[in-house]
């Protein structure tokens, strides 16, 4: 991976940040990762985010993992907000999350995001789901 890479997590549980972390590091992942606990300092981050592109051609971040139930601002608000931005709409996003809901993939990749994923319940799966996203950057 390329060490300009950026990428944004956006998840409430805190367990779920340390298993995505442990395993972009055990990945050698040489990039940024940075974590929002909810969809409001998250949309502040990508605000800030657009301006500094906007007035000094700053990258945006090259991907976006985003969880649907957070507090203050949920996945889908953020995903309609993100995509309703003419420069943030193009901020590939990846939704991960423990939604039991069969709907919920369906209904994700119809708001715009560029894939769906499953909560991880075991190491070895946040492993496969680091090595599904290193595909995905890599075919972005």
């Amino acid at each position: 991976m390329k060490t300009e890479i950026s990428i944004l997590i956006a998840d409430d549980d805190i367990d779920d940040i340390e298993f995505i972390r442990d395993a972009f590091h055990r990945s050698a992942f040489a990039g940024s990762l940075q974590f929002f606990r909810n969809g409001d300092n998250l949309m502040a981050y990508l605000l800030q985010s657009k301006q500094a592109y906007e007035q000094e051609h700053a990258a945006l971040p090259q991907l976006l993992l985003l969880d649907l139930n957070m507090p203050m601002k949920d996945g889908y608000e953020v995903l309609k907000e993100i995509k309703a931005d003419v420069v943030l709409k193009n901020v590939p996003i990846i939704v991960v999350s423990s939604s039991p809901r069969m709907d919920e993939e369906e209904r994700c990749i119809g708001m715009g995001c560029r894939k769906y994923y499953k909560k991880p319940i075991s190491l070895a799966e946040y492993d496969e789901l680091v090595g599904g996203i290193y595909k995905f950057l890599e075919t972005a």
